[in-house]
């Protein structure tokens, strides 16, 4: 390669500096393997380098509050602030602290340590004074950002800034206080509510959302509000400003619920897998208002809840309801006239497979396997045994006449080809792995061969 001007060598920082993590590993990749021939891709390698190395020790200085800062379509809904702000935060302090930002990028991209370099909490005390500084220029853009989504913005996300090094030494701990608040982590958790609480009024509902951010199933943040309200009464918790929390996950649920209701079997078994995961999310934030809250009768907690867990049970039942007619139009069998009318009727091979019809069967049908975790607790558990069992014993008579026929084919009408009743059998096979388990399609496919 040849020398770049400094204009065009600018221009490739900044498309570098624009590029998304996924594009820039693969960038870097590619110029690694061979560095060391061109002196221009070797000062290409060290710009990849240097950003991604920038680029980590922006993630480990901000990773309190990282999570709040993701695309909407990455986060669980919450307090959030907008995507770009953490970039606007960091180019604002790299002119502010050019030398600590060299040190944070020197400590952050060493191995990992079990206690943090200062650096990274001083780092972000210095950018609570330069938001508050009407005078630090190169925080203006940050600060016009926040202003633009709302009046409390700024000041929210001021103070969870000024939070950090109090969120940073608890966030290790974070997923052992939600497996077992024994006394030791429930006392961990009202000392951090304590010492956030003290930094300002909202401080201890503000590191709520900061681990209600941070939980990978973010429903489990009712456990950490029922550690430190030592399990509170609804009426209690309503009257408080954790009340935002339950009032979120409460709407959540009615959204899966609809989710539930709307279900579309044309989207086939990812659609049906993705639709039981919703439903088993909603019986887990039901369960934790019912072990973490006292709910109690006629209070309107409690009876929105009893009408999402009967409306959950009566949607699924509804999907359920679909499942055999759609497995029926899949695998279609002959109608039953006059003295067949008593036996078993046999597949009808007169037309190729409707894969169109296949594909809304799998959807149900993967439904069905992946809401075997939601159907107990959500009331739709007999139901849904009932039906797997009905048409995976449908399935093992339908495979075995198809099975049948391939090994007596010549007592048979020839003039459906074998192929189109390998096809039938592939589609029952799948069916019984979704219905049943993979075990038994398996078996089916090797007797298919074997005929």
């Amino acid at each position: 390669m040849g020398r770049l001007s400094e204009a065009k060598l600018g221009t490739v920082r900044l498309l570098i500096e624009q590029a998304p993590d996924s594009t820039l590993r693969s960038l870097e990749s590619a110029l690694a393997a061979s560095s060391g021939h061109d002196e221009l891709g070797d000062l290409l390698h060290g710009m990849c380098r240097s950003e991604r190395a920038d680029r980590r020790a922006r993630q480990t200085v901000f990773a309190p509050i990282a999570p709040l800062a993701r695309k909407p379509e990455q986060r669980f809904s919450g307090l959030s602030f907008p995507p770009d702000i953490l970039k606007l935060i960091w180019r604002g302090i790299k002119q502010i602290e050019p030398e600590r930002v060299a040190m944070a990028v020197a400590e952050a991209n060493q191995p990992p340590s079990e206690d943090p370099s200062p650096v990274f909490d001083e780092l972000c005390l210095a950018c609570v004074e330069a938001l508050r500084d009407r005078d630090a220029v190169a925080f203006e853009p940050a600060r016009q950002r926040l202003q633009h989504e709302g009046r409390e913005a700024l000041h929210r996300f001021t103070l969870l800034m000024e939070l950090s090094p109090v969120i940073r030494s608890v966030l290790p701990r974070l997923d052992a206080w939600v497996r077992n608040l024994s006394g030791d982590n429930a006392a961990g958790v009202r000392l951090a509510f304590r010492d956030a609480c003290a930094k300002d009024d909202e401080g201890g509902f503000l590191l709520m959302e900061v681990f209600y951010a941070h939980l990978v199933e973010p429903w489990q943040v009712l456990r950490l509000i029922s550690a430190v309200m030592d399990r509170p009464n609804e009426r209690f918790l309503a009257a408080s400003e954790m009340a935002a929390f339950p009032e979120r996950l409460m709407a959540d649920i009615d959204l899966r619920i609809d989710t539930l209701r709307k279900f579309d079997a044309n989207r086939g078994a990812e659609g049906g897998a993705a639709t039981a995961a919703s439903a088993y999310i909603a019986t887990q934030e039901i369960a934790e208002f019912e072990q973490w809250i006292e709910l109690q009768r006629e209070a309107p907690w409690h009876k929105r809840l009893t009408d999402q867990k009967k409306a959950l049970a009566l949607a699924a039942e509804q999907r359920l309801k679909e499942a055999e007619k759609l497995v029926d139009q899949a695998l279609p069998v002959q109608a039953r006239n006059g003295p067949a009318r008593g036996l078993r009727p046999a597949p009808k091979l007169t037309d190729e497979p409707n894969y169109a019809v296949v594909r809304k069967a799998e959807g149900i049908l993967a439904f069905i396997d992946e809401s075997r975790s939601a159907a107990t607790y959500g009331g739709f558990g007999a139901m849904r045994q009932k039906v797997s069992e009905a048409i995976s014993d449908r399935l093992d008579r339908y495979a075995e006449d198809l099975i049948d026929r391939l090994c007596h084919d010549d007592e048979e009408d020839t003039s459906v080809p074998d192929a189109r009743i390998r096809a039938y059998l592939e589609i029952a096979a799948g069916f019984l792995g979704l219905t049943r388990d993979p075990k038994s399609a398996e078996i089916v496919r090797r007797r298919a061969a074997a005929a």
